[in-house]
């Protein structure tokens, strides 16, 4: 097993403890505050999601691979910033719902989710179809030219 692999439930683990520190160090209870400090908060939150577990994951990837640490984490998660963000405002959503309208809320902030996850995957279906169709086609064709 990959390295990075065996160290995803501690590097979660610690994810979630520095947030939570730093919800207590910004202080608590967190649905007290005003609406503006809560996303605040929240994006907070996520950036250091993103910056401690691509950080980690990068640095044991690095270790084990031999490869610097800067070009790992720059090749793979550098890129990845705005959909961590992203994720963050799903999970101020689910708790923004959950207290809101308990799981109604929580349902009807989820549908939306799954109707995206359902549609990306037929897409992706038929993108993977489409490329093999292609390939086909253009052997069928260096075929053809060559004789």
């Amino acid at each position: 097993m990959p390295a990075a692999l065996s160290l995803t439930p501690a590097i979660k683990i610690i994810a979630d403890l520095l947030c939570y520190g730093l919800s207590r160090l910004l202080g608590w209870p967190f649905v007290d505050r005003p609406f503006w400090w809560q996303v605040l908060v929240t994006l907070l939150c996520a950036a250091l999601v993103y910056f401690s577990t691509t950080g980690l994951v990068a640095g044991a990837i690095g270790l084990s691979s031999g490869q610097p640490y800067r070009q790992v984490w720059g090749e793979r998660f550098r890129w990845l910033w705005p959909y961590y963000l992203a994720l963050g405002v799903v999970a101020y959503a689910f708790v923004f719902s959950y207290l809101n309208a308990g799981l109604v809320g929580v349902v009807i902030v989820l549908v939306p989710l799954l109707m995206l996850r359902f549609s990306q995957v037929q897409y992706l279906d038929h993108t993977k179809k489409s490329v093999g169709q292609l390939r086909e086609s253009n052997t069928a064709l260096q075929r053809q030219a060559l004789t």
